[in-house]
């Protein structure tokens, strides 16, 4: 005898996903006469018997029993007897529900497969895989290599959720991995940091208020030279001295008013 979960042959103990269908299969080979197949408190589904070998009457029996995983541990066990003989057989598999959730990396609730922080700035990353079972196993790495624990700051509240602090530099991918061992199954997500360079902070109100101040003076300037211009030239009309005799030191470049001096 054998049996079959989901189509792969089993002797033990079989990982399957919460709450998803499982076909568990019981394969009787060979037996004379044909064998009554029985589920230990379970109805089977489907029985098929099939005549395997004409000269000498032996049959294959399979049973197929359907269900959903819902308990964390259950055990079934197939019974296969012969009543003419009064010959019993049986075989058992323990499944075992699990469930595997993908894991959230978050800096400060922010989410982003990329993040944005200033030279020198210390951050917290939360890895978050919250509801999975049985106890996973739940790694760091930094660029491909893996944290040493040593060398940063790890808290562990619990096998799902992990706490990790340090001060990225740039291009940095910081990854968490989960890991069952049992059905030997993972999931991962990472964020990588951008570090921001110094003048990159400046908003656009910062840039846009500086450009604002920039014309003022220029526009002041300009005034300004004009202004000293058109007294220059009425003093030439009233008195026939040149317009800038009094205005030796008046220097104008673009806009900017470098030095007015005597009046």
């Amino acid at each position: 005898m054998y049996l079959k979960v989901n189509g792969i042959e089993t002797s033990s103990t079989t990982y399957v996903k919460e709450s998803e269908e499982v076909n568990i299969t019981c394969h009787a080979i060979g037996a004379r006469p044909a064998p009554q197949i029985t589920w230990m408190d379970y109805y089977p589904n489907d029985t098929q018997m099939q005549q395997s070998n004409t000269l000498n009457s032996t049959f294959d029996v399979t049973s197929t029993l359907i269900l959903n995983a819902s308990k964390d541990e259950e055990v079934f066990i197939c019974r296969s007897r012969i009543d003419e003989v009064n010959i019993t057989d049986e075989i058992s598999v323990k499944l075992v529900s699990y469930v595997l959730p993908a894991p959230i990396l978050t800096v400060d609730d922010n989410s982003s497969d990329v993040i944005y922080i200033e030279q020198e700035e210390s951050v917290t990353i939360t890895c978050d895989a919250s509801g999975a079972k049985p106890q996973a196993e739940l790694t760091w790495m930094i660029n491909k290599y893996p944290v040493d624990e040593t060398s940063f700051k790890i808290r562990r509240p619990s096998n799902v959720f992990n706490v990790l602090k340090l001060q990225p530099r740039q291009n940095d991918t910081v990854k968490c991995t989960i890991f069952l061992p049992g059905p030997n199954e993972t999931k991962m997500d990472s964020i990588t940091f951008y570090v921001k360079d110094r003048n990159e902070g400046q908003s656009e109100d910062g840039r846009f208020g500086s450009l604002i101040i920039w014309i003022v003076i220029s526009l002041a300037a300009t005034f300004m030279t004009v202004a000293v211009c058109c007294v220059g030239f009425a003093r030439r009309r009233v008195t026939g001295e040149s317009a800038f005799t009094f205005y030796p030191n008046l220097i104008y470049k673009g806009g900017d008013l470098f030095s007015v001096l005597g009046a």
